[in-house]
């Protein structure tokens, strides 16, 4: 605020045009506030990553949920993305009423899929820095809607899971998230390589270590993580990773992957799945 060309071009990357002389006025005014709120109440924590604090409070967008309450939370634009999917949208009872439905016999694997939204912010909690787990099968199978009922837990599902991203926007996801659950779609998709060191990236529970530009030393990184990374494929990762590596024992060592068949009832409409008939069917099974 006090170099007034630089005052001067974010007042005009923010749409505020000042005439010649107003600009000095205007900074003026902006000093007095940054003055005025320094002594009426302290600075808000701005919020880096979602999940658990160092004060042991919860981040989920851009609230904080604490022991005495739910307050807000700035996010910084490292995080501001992903907070607009991190939001409540709906009602509660309608989305219990979606998730019962995974509470039948068929569809165990899909409703641990939803737990895995629970689970990943107890991961903070045990021995381990994270873990990869992947749902393979045919198509028709469900496996997204599985990986979309453990997003759902925290946000828009849609919104929060990956489908396509480069090599440092699946690292900076993963930072991004720390203790939530991550969720990749049709991993497959994506290079051996690229998916190998992700899956090292989430035991790690950190990012690569990079060098600072203006001296010969490491930069400083105190963001990690400790979470599930969830993915989905047609094609098993296993095999897509001996590929990439003739022997990926250490891949496949922090990999825990599942076959999911079709569950009863997925290949009918929407109306048989709800109908009482589906649920005697069920039941007889």
């Amino acid at each position: 605020v006090y170099a007034l060309d630089k005052f001067r071009d974010v007042m005009a990357s923010n749409g505020v045009f000042p005439q010649p002389k107003g600009d000095q006025i205007l900074q003026q005014y902006v000093i007095k506030w940054g003055q005025y709120l320094q002594n009426t109440d302290r600075a808000e924590q701005m919020q880096m990553q979602m999940g658990w604090t160092e004060d042991h409070t919860f981040v989920i967008g851009m609230k904080e949920y604490t022991k005495d309450g739910v307050f807000e939370a700035p996010s910084s634009p490292f995080v501001r993305g992903l907070s607009k999917y991190l939001a409540p949208k709906g009602t509660y009872e309608r989305w219990k009423q979606s998730v019962d439905m995974l509470n039948q016999r068929g569809y165990e694997m899909h409703a641990y899929g939803l737990l895995c939204g629970f689970g990943a912010p107890l991961v903070k909690y045990t021995n381990v820095s994270g873990f990869t787990i992947s749902f393979t099968g045919e198509s028709g199978a469900a496996k997204t809607g599985a990986m979309y009922a453990g997003l759902s837990v925290m946000g828009d599902p849609k919104g929060q899971s990956i489908f396509e991203a480069t090599d440092n926007a699946l690292t900076n996801r993963m930072v991004m998230l720390k203790n939530l659950m991550y969720g990749i779609d049709e991993s497959s998709n994506h290079k051996p390589e690229k998916i190998a060191d992700l899956i090292h990236k989430i035991s790690q529970g950190s990012a690569k270590v990079r060098m600072q530009g203006s001296v010969d030393a490491e930069r400083t990184h105190l963001m990690g993580a400790q979470t599930i990374l969830f993915t989905t494929t047609n094609n098993p990762l296993t095999e897509k990773l001996s590929t990439f590596k003739e022997a990926a024992d250490g891949e496949n060592a922090r990999l825990i992957e599942y076959l999911i068949g079709v569950a009863p009832g997925l290949d009918k409409d929407g109306e048989f799945i709800r109908s009482e008939e589906h649920t005697s069917e069920l039941q007889s099974r």
